[in-house]
């Protein structure tokens, strides 16, 4: 999220007609969608508890702290650092679909890596849990109400 907000940032210094400076609006594009329904954050809470539960079982685990591991050590810190940055996105009153679908994604992908390596099923289990929460707020996040540019938000 802060390297699309970065990226924008660079984008509109670059380009007349585009301000960061306060004489125009800003603009965000994406998928923004509203977090603030009872849905949308019964999953965002769900999704956050089984994020939280798969960073710690990454951190402690010994089948990735070995010698022969599935992942490599860049990948496990990589990994860490994108559940870190998804918990923090995940606080903002609007949270942009595409990319969570995108960290969805990454992690599920991981997770077959991980199960073709036979690495401890706590690893697997913490993989498929995160998944099968965050395509449930994908889900939710669908139906909420949206906005294709943030900074028109912004005032």
């Amino acid at each position: 999220m802060l390297f699309r907000l970065r990226n924008s940032l660079e984008y509109a210094l670059q380009r007349p007609g585009i301000s960061v400076m306060r004489d125009e609006n800003d603009v965000y594009f994406g998928d923004w969608r509203a977090t603030n329904t009872a849905q949308v954050q019964a999953a965002i809470s769900q999704v956050a508890g089984r994020l939280i539960y798969l960073k710690k079982v990454v951190e402690t685990s010994n089948s990735l702290n070995g010698p022969d591991v599935p992942i490599d050590k860049i990948q496990i810190a990589q990994l860490i650092a994108l559940l870190e940055s998804t918990l923090s996105a995940l606080k903002a009153p609007f949270v942009e679909r595409q990319q969570t679908a995108g960290v969805i994604g990454y992690i599920k992908k991981l997770g077959k890596r991980v199960l073709d390596k036979k690495a401890e099923n706590a690893v697997s289990n913490a993989i498929d849990q995160a998944v099968d929460a965050g395509a449930d707020l994908l889900d939710k996040l669908a139906d909420a109400p949206g906005v294709s540019d943030l900074g028109g938000i912004i005032t």
